[in-house]
């Protein structure tokens, strides 16, 4: 995500890498819509694999597809210091993070004729990068406080915004690739594991 940019997705500020996108559930059916009138076994040895379950009725066939994952954040503790014009120090401590989030998806495509004629999903998890969506980039202003390696954030800090949203966490070559985005009540709003993005969903 790279600290220039950001997009709004949904209602959900997020920053942006500039070669991705936004994971959303329209996304996620224009991924599934490409399935339509494909073969099963096109399905089966593609990336979906062998479906978890699948059953028969009046001639249809129904193929389902689990997914599931559990992430706690990591406990950050952010100590901000100011120094008042009389000379003395005032610091702050923020503790962020130790919340656990469970994710799920349910999909099943129906088939006919050896064909797949349609679909259903069901989850909090059920997102992904629309294919060949063109995304909208603003310029941002925010401020970040961490480390940097070579001018660019590299290591523990954090990103905040002046609508008082905030990304904290670790970041790789001006990217933030493990953390948290707090809205400006120090709600989790997003999280990001191993460079990918996540909606958290209350």
């Amino acid at each position: 995500m790279r600290l220039a940019n950001y997009i709004w997705c949904g209602a959900v500020l997020l920053i942006f890498i500039v070669v991705g996108g936004c994971a959303t559930t329209a996304g996620y059916e224009q991924v599934l819509n490409t399935w339509v009138g494909a073969s099963e076994a096109g399905l089966v040895n593609s990336s979906w694999g062998i479906p978890d379950g699948s059953y028969q009725a009046g001639g249809r066939k129904y193929l389902t597809y689990n997914s599931s994952s559990t992430y706690t954040t990591p406990v950050r503790t952010e100590v901000r210091c100011s120094t008042s014009h009389t000379g003395a120090t005032h610091c702050n401590t923020e503790t962020y993070g130790g919340t656990t989030y469970n994710y799920s998806c349910k999909t099943t495509f129906y088939v006919e004729s050896s064909r797949v004629i349609g679909y259903r999903f069901k989850g909090n998890d059920c997102t992904a990068v629309a294919p060949k969506t063109k995304t909208k980039v603003k310029q941002s202003k925010f401020r970040y406080v961490g480390e940097k390696k070579g001018g660019l954030a590299h290591g523990q800090g954090s990103v905040s915004f002046k609508d008082g949203s905030k990304v904290v966490g670790e970041w790789r070559n001006d990217q933030i690739f493990n953390g948290e985005m707090y809205d400006k009540h120090g709600n989790v709003i997003a999280i990001y594991k191993n460079g990918e993005y996540f909606i958290v969903h209350k």
